[in-house]
């Protein structure tokens, strides 16, 4: 798994890509990682785009243990862009239903999602 990362403070977003196959680790890793980061903010919002991985290697113990370690606001949005389908689609709901917070959003349009952020 590669995961980029782009911190945008002037418009208070943190824009993530992912590729290949997501696991736990690479999770943990990366949210400990932009927690750590001087231009975060909790208060940002979060544009994940996930059109490039190609699975996610998850179970529902370790997206309910993600909270713990996740460095954003429950009021940031998050958005989640995703294929129309496949096992990254399925893991994004899972996700989604687990955190039951409307501010996290699965999109499979990024015209969508950059609007629901607010974003040019």
């Amino acid at each position: 798994m590669s995961i980029q990362y782009v911190v945008d403070a002037q418009n208070r977003i943190v824009i993530t890509t992912f590729t290949g196959v997501l696991t736990g680790d690479d999770l943990r890793d990366h949210t400990v990682k932009i927690g750590k980061d001087p231009e975060f903010k909790p208060s940002f919002h979060e544009l994940n785009d996930l059109t490039a991985a190609t699975d996610v290697v998850l179970g529902s113990m370790m997206v309910a243990a993600s909270a713990s370690f996740d460095p954003f606001s429950k009021e940031s949005k998050r958005a989640f862009l995703v294929p129309s389908r496949g096992p990254v689609l399925a893991w994004t709901r899972m996700l989604d239903s687990l955190r039951e917070n409307p501010n996290i959003q699965i999109f499979t349009s990024a015209e969508e999602a950059r609007k629901w952020l607010g974003l040019p």
